[in-house]
C-alpha cells in the first residue's frame, strides 16, 4: 500500500506508524498486562483508566501526527516562502534549510542553488557596475583637469593676443595718422613725413613677423601665469620719447605742446623695457588723438620708493561717466574717433591695465580739473642705482 504513495507521503506515513505503535506499547498495551489488578478495583476505576490511557494515547498520537506534518510540509513550504519573498527584496545570498531529501527537500535544494547561482551573477554585476563607477569618476576628474587646463589656456592666449595686439596697434596707428598728416598738409609735408613712414613701416612689419613666429611656436610670451616679464636696466626717459616721436608729425599739425619732467634717475628703471613701452606708446597715441589743437599734454615720471610712478594729462574730451566703470572691463569695447577723426580699436586701455598689472603694478585714470583726462601707473622698478 505505501509503494502508491509519493516520498514525503510515505515518510509521513512512516513516522505516524511507528509513533502509534510506541504509543500503543507505552500506554494501552500495559493495560493488558495489568488488567486483572485492574478487574479488582471499582466499577469507576476500571472504566476510567482504560479511558485515559486511550485518550493519552490519541492526544499524544495527534500531536505527533501534527508535529511530523508541519516538519515535512508547511515548515519546509514556510521557509521556502520566506526564500522567495528574501529574493524577491533583493537579498540574493539568502538560504533555505532543507530537511528532507523529499520533493519538498528538492525543490528547497534547487532554490538554493538558483539564489546562489543569481548571487554570484549579481556579485559580478556589482564588480562590474563598481569598476565602471571608478571608470566615471576617473573621466569626470579627467574632465575636469582638462577644463582647468582649457581655462588656463584660453586665458594665457587672452593675455598672449592683448600683448601682440598692442604692439601692432602702436605703430600701426603711428602709421595711419602720418599719413593723414600727409592727406591733411599736402605734398610739401610729405618729405617731413617719409623717414618716419619708412621707420613705421618697418616696425609694423616687424610685429607682424614677431607675432606669426610666436603664433606658430605656441603662446609666445605667456606662461601658465600669464604674461612673462623679462627685466632689465632701460632708460624710462627714452621709452617715453620714442613714443613721443611715433605721432610727431600729428602732433604738429594739432600744434600740441608736450611737457614732460622725466627724473634722471629713471635712467636705469628695473622693468621689461618691451611692454611698459607698450603701455607708454599707447597713453601718447590716445592722449595725441583725443586732444584739441594749440593743448597741452603733461607728462610726469619718477621714482616713488621702489616704484616707478607715471602720469600723463591731456586736455581732450576725457571719459564720459557712463563708461568709466566699465571700460576695463574684459567685454567691454568703445572706439572714439580723435579730434581730427583719427581712428582706433577700442581697446587699447584694457591691455596698458593688462601690461602693468603683469609687472606687480597698478593702473587707473582720474577727470582732469577742467577737462580732459589723467592717466597712471605705478611698478616696481627696483631701487635707482646710488639710491640707499
Amino acid at each position: 500500500m505505501l509503494h502508491a504513495l509519493n516520498p514525503i507521503e510515505k515518510t509521513i506515513c512512516k513516522k505516524i506508524i511507528l509513533t502509534a505503535v510506541l504509543l500503543f506499547v507505552l500506554l494501552v498495551l500495559p493495560l493488558f498486562f495489568f488488567y486483572e489488578n485492574i478487574s479488582k478495583l471499582g466499577a469507576v476505576a476500571r472504566v476510567l483508566i482504560p479511558f485515559f490511557a486511550c485518550a493519552a494515547f490519541l492526544a499524544i498520537l495527534a500531536r505527533r501526527i501534527k508535529k511530523i506534518v508541519s516538519r515535512h510540509v508547511s515548515k519546509p513550504l514556510d521557509e521556502l516562502s520566506k526564500l522567495t519573498d528574501e529574493v524577491a527584496a533583493g537579498n540574493y545570498y539568502a538560504h533555505a534549510s532543507v530537511f528532507s531529501d523529499t520533493e519538498v527537500g528538492s525543490l528547497a535544494k534547487n532554490l538554493n542553488f538558483m539564489v546562489e547561482m543569481t548571487s554570484k551573477h549579481t556579485a559580478g554585476l556589482e564588480e562590474t557596475l563598481s569598476a565602471a563607477a571608478g571608470e566615471n569618476e576617473k573621466f569626470r576628474a579627467e574632465i575636469e583637469k582638462l577644463k582647468i587646463e582649457l581655462t588656463a589656456f584660453q586665458k594665457k592666449r587672452r593675455d598672449f593676443d592683448a600683448l601682440v595686439s598692442i604692439d601692432l596697434k602702436t605703430p600701426l596707428n603711428a602709421l595711419i595718422n602720418h599719413l593723414e598728416a600727409v592727406c591733411f598738409n599736402g605734398p610739401e609735408f610729405k618729405d617731413k613725413c617719409l623717414a618716419p613712414l619708412n621707420t613705421l613701416a618697418s616696425a609694423v612689419r616687424n610685429a607682424y613677423l614677431d607675432f606669426h613666429a610666436a603664433s606658430m611656436a605656441g603662446i609666445g610670451d605667456c606662461d601658465d601665469d600669464g604674461l612673462i616679464i623679462n627685466r632689465g636696466r632701460a632708460s624710462f626717459g627714452a621709452i617715453v620719447d620714442r613714443a613721443i616721436e611715433y605721432y610727431l608729425p600729428v602732433i604738429e599739425i594739432k600744434g600740441l605742446t608736450i611737457k614732460k619732467e622725466i627724473a634722471a634717475e629713471l635712467s636705469a628703471a628695473n622693468i621689461d623695457a618691451v611692454k611698459v613701452g607698450s603701455a607708454v606708446n599707447n597713453l601718447v597715441s590716445n592722449a595725441v588723438k583725443f586732444s584739441p589743437a594749440e593743448q597741452i599734454i603733461t607728462i610726469n615720471a619718477c621714482f616713488e620708493g621702489d616704484s616707478l610712478f607715471f602720469s600723463i594729462a591731456d586736455k581732450g574730451c576725457g571719459v564720459s561717466e557712463d563708461i568709466q566703470e566699465k571700460i576695463f572691463l574684459s567685454d567691454f569695447c568703445v572706439s572714439m574717433p580723435g579730434t581730427f577723426k583719427e581712428s582706433g580699436f577700442g581697446t587699447g586701455l584694457k591691455l596698458c591695465k593688462s601690461l602693468i598689472e603683469a609687472h606687480g603694478g597698478s593702473f587707473w585714470f582720474e577727470p582732469g580739473r577742467d577737462c580732459g583726462s589723467v592717466f597712471y601707473f605705478k611698478v616696481p622698478a627696483g631701487r635707482p642705482p646710488g639710491r640707499q
